[in-house]
C-alpha cells in the first residue's frame, strides 16, 4: 500500500512539473498563429498593391480607388484574422 501512494505521489509531482511546460507550449502555438495571421494579411495587401492600376495603397491622395469593399469581401467575413489568439477581451 505504500509502495502505492509513493507511485502516486511521484505522478503528482511530475505532473505539477509538466503542466507549466504544457501552457507556455500552448502560449506559444497561439503567438505562432498570430504572427501566421499577420503574415497573411501582408501578403494580401502586398498583392493587391501590386496588382491595383490605380495605386490606391500607394499613398497617393488623388487616387480614384479609395473604395476598400476588396478588403470586406476577403478578409473582413473573418475577423479572427485580425484578432490575435492570445486576445482575452
Amino acid at each position: 500500500m505504500v509502495e502505492l501512494l509513493v507511485v502516486v505521489a511521484m505522478l503528482g509531482i511530475l505532473a505539477s512539473l509538466l503542466l507549466p511546460t504544457l501552457a507556455r507550449t500552448k502560449e506559444r502555438a497561439r503567438r505562432v498563429g498570430c504572427v501566421s495571421n499577420l503574415r497573411q494579411l501582408g501578403v494580401a495587401l502586398q498583392m493587391y498593391a501590386h496588382d491595383d492600376r490605380l495605386q490606391s495603397l500607394s499613398g497617393k491622395t488623388d487616387s480614384e480607388d479609395q473604395n476598400l469593399n476588396w478588403l470586406y469581401s476577403g478578409c473582413l467575413e473573418n475577423v479572427k484574422a485580425f484578432l490575435c489568439p492570445s486576445t482575452r477581451n
